[in-house]
């Protein structure tokens, strides 16, 4: 049985996009799946590695990212807790990679495209 598209109520977008941009545009949330794509990490430890990023939004990003699968958060020990990367995280990682693919090629092309 196919899955039915939902459009998103202020433009033309399936829903399952316009999430998905959601969560890529929120601010050291693309920096924060970078970081546990490469290794494991606890909550310390992600806000020793990502500089500038408060307690409070890497607190708000690994609740919301916890319950929508991004990542995985485990117990270690004794109030110890390890964040993983998850199947849905990975897939955005992979996006995210293929963005920067792109915009590599689109530089290469229009040398007028300045990175910053």
């Amino acid at each position: 049985m196919k899955k039915e598209l939902h459009t998103h109520p202020e433009h033309d977008l399936p829903e399952h996009v316009t999430e998905t941009i959601r969560l890529m545009g929120k601010k050291w949330a693309l920096v924060v799946l970078h970081t546990l794509s490469h290794n494991p990490s606890s909550f310390g430890e992600l806000k020793s590695k990502i500089s500038g990023i408060s307690a409070s939004v890497l607190s708000d990003l690994l609740s919301e990212f916890t319950s929508n699968n991004m990542i995985e958060k485990r117990s270690v020990g004794p109030n110890q807790h390890m964040y993983f990367i998850g199947e849905f995280g990975s897939l955005l990682c992979d996006l995210v990679d293929d963005l920067d693919l792109f915009g590599m090629k689109m530089v290469d092309m229009r040398p007028s495209i300045s990175v910053h």
